[in-house]
């Protein structure tokens, strides 16, 4: 990154460059479940950390400028004693008369979660005629991705494979993807991605997380058994004045 971060210790907002401006995270987190999570931020005129939010704010705490500032590494602590909430939706699904077998990640910019259901016919008709690329169709607003199974994997790979992982591209963006192997790679053990089995469930909505465990970068998601009693998890709101 040619930018640096800047920290501004009276309101304890972390200003980080993602792409051509600054995007203010606040800090300390907010802890709780997902839902509540997302409510609080929102109602704070604040904005939830989606995936192409989350994943610079994570490289700054690790590897940015003012990494050594307590707030930060406090902020660095908590990632790996909780998971980050990631904003993001996620629908698992099988083959059929709509399309092949994939993923659908979805923005979640009111923090729904799995309180609403999501349902491929919808999701579709906001990728119509959009062309696939590595196993990948993007909406024309980037709020909605589809990735093909068998374009991607999960479990344990480098950090150079994650950067290249198109189901990591679709919950983080390409630039995000890179961002996140760059932290991954600094850790002391090789990052780990998780997902659904859809062979062996119904299709499954899930929501995605971020953290570090024992060393290694875990980029994961979690269905109705976390979710609504995920009190270990937290999220960093973004200032909606940026």
């Amino acid at each position: 990154m040619s930018k640096s971060s800047r920290l501004v210790v009276e309101r304890t907002e972390l200003y980080v460059p993602v792409g051509s401006k600054e995007v203010g995270y606040i800090l300390p987190a907010v802890n709780g479940n997902y839902g509540n999570v997302g409510r609080q931020i929102i109602s704070s005129g604040d904005v939830v950390p989606t995936g192409d939010l989350t994943a610079p704010f994570v490289r700054d705490l690790y590897l940015g400028a003012n990494r050594d500032e307590p707030s930060v590494a406090d902020a660095r602590n908590l990632v790996k004693n909780r998971w980050l909430w990631v904003f993001n939706q996620n629908l698992f699904v099988l083959k059929d008369k709509i399309g092949p077998k994939g993923v659908y990640v979805v923005s979640d910019f009111e923090a729904t979660g799995l309180s609403v259901p999501l349902y491929r016919g919808t999701l579709e008709r906001k990728l119509k005629g959009v062309k696939e690329s590595k196993g990948l169709r993007v909406s024309r607003d980037k709020s909605v991705r589809f990735v093909v199974e068998g374009s991607y994997s999960f479990g344990e790979m480098s950090p150079e494979k994650l950067a290249l992982n198109v189901f990591v591209i679709a919950q983080y963006g390409v630039e995000g993807a890179k961002l996140l192997a760059e932290v991954a790679g600094s850790l002391h053990h090789r990052p780990i991605t998780s997902g659904i089995d859809v062979e062996r469930q119904i299709p499954m909505q899930t929501v995605s997380t971020l953290d570090e465990c024992g060393g290694k970068l875990r980029v994961g998601c979690w269905g109705d058994g976390l979710v609504n009693r995920g009190s270990r998890g937290c999220a960093f709101p973004v200032s909606a004045s940026d």
